[in-house]
């Protein structure tokens, strides 16, 4: 009797097993694509305009900045990062939390190359800029400014 207790307690806990197991599995591969990181967003951002897909760069931009996007992509046929690296010069980080009710936690800023070809135009134009990036509340990094143009080439 004792032999035929333990073999049902076994598979009563493979049956609760599998299914937690597979549950576990489906809620990992079914989580957010874009991740918490300010730099991967940068990178999200490009992917999306050069795809074109309005619905996925405006989860990744500050909600004031969500008007004017269909106009911008609409204008351009593709757009490839060159180098990004992170600011870290104070002065500028001042600079902008002057004008931005922030902490200087909730801001990154990246110095960011990249070329741009135009629906228009057949030569590509670089551009050298900067990329503000604040987090929301739920801590995601969402781009405040990307177009804070140091030069063009």
């Amino acid at each position: 009797m004792e032999g035929y207790f333990i073999k049902n307690n076994q598979k009563l806990s493979i049956l609760i097993l599998i299914p937690m197991l597979i549950l576990s599995f489906i809620l990992t591969f079914k989580s957010k694509p874009i991740d918490n990181n300010a730099k991967s967003t940068i990178y999200n951002y490009i992917e999306c305009i050069n795809k074109k897909d309005l619905a996925s760069i405006s989860k990744l931009v500050t909600k004031d900045k969500i008007s004017d996007l269909k106009l911008q992509i609409d204008n351009i046929k593709s757009i490839h990062l060159i180098k990004i690296e992170e600011e870290t010069d104070m002065n500028l980080v001042s600079d902008y939390l002057k004008d931005n009710p922030l902490h200087d936690k909730n801001l990154k800023i990246f110095k960011i190359n990249y070329s741009v070809n135009y629906e228009n135009e057949t030569d590509s134009k670089t551009y050298e800029s900067l990329c503000s990036l604040i987090t929301d509340q739920s801590g995601e990094w969402l781009i405040n400014d990307f177009n804070i143009e140091l030069s063009k080439k």
